[in-house]
């Protein structure tokens, strides 16, 4: 069960040491905006994470990702155009940009760390 399911405020971006966006910059680690992104995930490639056999996403930086920044993955099931109920929260630790390594510069791979996971009766 997660430990964000009675807190009403679970939703709202925070920095690590618990500033919410919205109450500017903290003055311990600087991370200006931080955000949470929902983002569906295959199956296969969340059971890797679940797993913790994958620790990176691979995607289109089409929402300027940025380290600090959470990804709330949601498992989605392409056969049946639904979500399957499972879900998990991830931490951005670092940022390959597209550009470097042969990545393309519309992407950019993500480290990543988990923070919590869900089952469908947890939220």
């Amino acid at each position: 069960m997660s430990g964000f399911a009675d807190d009403e405020n679970w939703f709202r971006p925070m920095c690590k040491h618990g500033v919410a966006d919205n109450e500017g910059p903290c003055e311990k680690c600087k991370i200006r905006g931080i955000e949470r992104h929902n983002l569906k995930t295959l199956p296969q490639e969340f059971g890797e994470i679940l797993n913790n056999r994958k620790r990176h996403e691979i995607r289109v930086n089409d929402r300027d990702f940025r380290e600090g920044d959470e990804l709330f993955l949601k498992e989605w099931d392409p056969k049946t155009e639904t979500y399957t109920g499972r879900h998990v929260l991830v931490l951005v630790t670092y940022i390959t940009p597209g550009g470097e390594w042969d990545i393309p510069s519309t992407h950019c791979v993500m480290s990543i760390k988990i923070q919590e996971w869900y089952n469908n009766s947890d939220i």
